[in-house]
């Protein structure tokens, strides 16, 4: 399963976004402002790409699904919708029934392990307004870790990362889920949760959490294995899907930017 990061849930009627990209320097104060309303501590939520470039086109935020219900956050900001004198009918994103499209303009929706909020930037409709994702996650160390942001000279998205780790996967009999960790592919009985042994898993007893940085630092951790195109056989052929190609086997290893960051993440 992959969270697809910047995927928009909220159409008009004419079908276009409901949203608009928000500005870095907006990210954080929007976060504040859901903070009062929700009364979630979420500052060191953020994950993914959020609040990392010049401009995000949502915010992605990971609360702890064994304390914090969906159900809950639904009712908090179904209340801050009618005190703010929305419609009852408007509030849900409805989902599109014969020719309707409107019927997704909404404020609120859930999918999966998400729920969906139309937010006002810097908490003030004039300013526009920006999806927000509340991912409901049971392993949280191991969800941050998968949904923590590339490297900034990183050319691939960490939706692409989830693809190439799947594509080694699979030929070592594992497949990897962002919330729950990494499954036998023919059981589904869950192999690991701990980013290290992932790494050994892929890459042998030398892959370390440092070479799962991003595509580029992966595929050149796999320069000299004998194994190298079978385990790049699927994310080749993804790649070409999508008129991309594989990264140069010369790319650099271990930022270690990013590595110090994923191990405050991981704390």
């Amino acid at each position: 399963m992959f969270l697809a990061e910047g995927g928009n849930v909220f159409k008009k009627a004419d079908k276009t976004p409901g949203t608009q990209r928000i500005n870095r320097v907006d990210v954080s104060t929007t976060v504040k402002w859901l903070e009062q309303v929700t009364g979630l501590s979420l500052m060191d939520a953020m994950v993914g790409s959020t609040g990392q470039r010049d401009t995000s086109g949502d915010i992605d935020l990971a609360l702890d699904g064994n304390h914090i219900t969906k159900a809950a956050v639904i009712g908090t900001l179904v209340n801050w919708c009618k005190q703010n004198g929305i419609p009852d009918d408007q509030i849900m994103n409805r989902k599109a029934k014969g020719k309707n499209p409107s019927m997704l303009d909404g404020w609120i929706d859930q999918t999966g392990i998400e729920v969906h909020f139309k937010c006002p930037i810097n908490g003030d409709i004039k300013n526009g307004l920006v999806q927000v994702d509340f991912n409901f996650l049971t392993q949280m160390a191991w969800s941050k870790f998968m949904l923590a942001a590339m490297p900034a000279d990183s050319q691939f998205k960490g939706v692409d990362r989830a693809v190439l780790f799947n594509s080694i996967g699979k030929t070592q009999g594992v497949k990897v889920a962002v919330n729950s960790g990494v499954h036998d592919r023919a059981t589904n009985e869950l192999v690991t949760t701990d980013p290290g042994t992932f790494a050994h898993i892929l890459l042998g007893p030398q892959g370390t959490i440092q070479d799962l940085a991003s595509v580029e630092t992966t595929i050149a951790a796999l320069r000299n294995d004998p194994h190298r195109d079978a385990k790049l056989h699927d994310f080749a052929e993804y790649l070409q899907r999508s008129g991309r190609q594989m990264p140069q086997l010369e790319a650099s290893a271990h930022p270690s930017n990013w590595f110090k960051y994923i191990n405050q993440r991981l704390k």
